[in-house]
């Protein structure tokens, strides 16, 4: 009831999830509007530009009993206008009547947009916080510090792997406090969430 949405966002605000292939953008993107879809009752989207997720969704199903189905694939053509995909992306999210809006994989439109990529992403930004929609948005990092994508997000998180375990650092959060530093994340699946719903609301019943 107080506006926030699963691991202190607040709604209405933009968070960049920003690192290297294969530190689980994606996958903690997913973990947290399934976890809103199914146990907080929330409309949510997610728009992935990769061309190879229906592979990865049947992952997500076969290794967490993940339902994705609030997943939607916008192909990316080399042909096709910048106008075309924002408007696909404005239809899409209008459809489905989302608070909760994931975009996986935006630094695929770079090949789109071009030189008016960040402007555009930043417009993005702004017409979410317009429509009271919370966005969280996965892009891959960048090694030249002058093009350190930042677009106005009010929230900034780095993900990190290492052989045997994930990291993430929250650069940013604004209005909100958090605790500086790496901290270790883990992927957990369906049933151990429904686990800890059942252990708090036991709690709560029994005070």
């Amino acid at each position: 009831g107080n506006g926030s949405v699963e691991h202190g966002l607040k709604q209405s605000r933009n968070l960049l999830i920003v690192g290297d292939p294969g530190t689980g953008k994606t996958t903690l993107l997913i973990q947290v509007l399934h976890y809103n879809y199914h146990f907080r009752q929330r409309n949510v989207l997610m728009l992935t530009f990769e061309e190879n997720f229906p592979v990865v969704t049947r992952t997500f199903k076969e290794n967490f009993n993940w339902d994705v189905s609030f997943v939607q694939s916008i192909s990316i053509l080399n042909n096709e206008s910048p106008e075309s995909i924002i408007n696909e992306i404005q239809s899409a999210i209008e459809e489905s009547h989302a608070d909760l809006v994931a975009f996986d994989g935006i630094s695929r439109l770079k090949s789109v947009f071009e030189i008016k990529f960040r402007d555009r992403v930043a417009m993005l930004f702004k017409t979410l916080q317009m429509k009271g929609i919370t966005g969280l948005f996965s892009i891959e990092s960048s090694s030249n510090k002058e093009s350190k994508i930042d677009y106005q997000a009010d929230g900034i998180i780095h993900l990190y792997r290492k052989p045997w375990s994930r990291y993430l650092e929250i650069e940013k959060l604004r209005s909100q406090s958090f605790m500086a530093g790496c901290h270790a994340f883990e992927i957990i699946d369906c049933e151990y969430i429904k686990h800890e719903e059942k252990d708090k609301n036991l709690k709560s019943d029994s005070k």
